[in-house]
């Protein structure tokens, strides 16, 4: 089955939503589901720093 997640944070984010939805993909890939992650580059915490896309 094919998933797409949405959040405003992802993996390597510290924040929550961000912790929790990585493990949900990761979760969900070795049930092998095909996992795609939409989410925003700005780090929550400090919206100054940006991650690659």
């Amino acid at each position: 089955m094919k998933i797409l997640l949405l959040n405003q944070t992802f993996y390597p984010d510290v924040a929550a939503t961000a912790q929790h939805l990585t493990e949900l993909a990761i979760e969900l890939r070795k049930r092998g589901h095909q996992v795609s992650v939409l989410t925003s580059r700005r780090a929550y915490d400090s919206p100054d720093k940006l991650y690659a896309p």
